[in-house]
């Protein structure tokens, strides 16, 4: 990592991949945002990542707007969830 030093810690370079994490979510989503013709007026963030609160104001410095925690934890997992059963014929929609 450059300009990481002896008297950087752990929760420097933490903070870095996360600071990454949302530099680089950020570039995709301007791209899409740029495709599809819109602009972002709110984030919510779930999982895992949504329950640190170090990573919500990082988050919401890089993209410059408001951010929200989604109100079910494992947002993603239930999606996934919805999407095979729908797949089965469980539910038709």
């Amino acid at each position: 990592m450059i300009g990481f030093d002896a008297s950087h810690t752990r929760a420097h370079i933490y903070r870095s991949i996360l600071e990454a994490i949302a530099l680089t979510m950020k570039n995709r989503v301007d791209e899409m945002c740029a495709e599809l013709g819109i602009s972002l007026g709110k984030l919510i963030l779930s999982d895992g990542g949504s329950n640190s609160g170090l990573l919500m104001p990082i988050f919401a410095d890089v993209f410059g707007i408001r951010t929200a925690r989604n109100e079910v934890n494992g947002s993603a997992s239930l999606g996934a969830a919805i999407c095979v059963a729908v797949a089965l014929n469980i539910y038709s929609s």
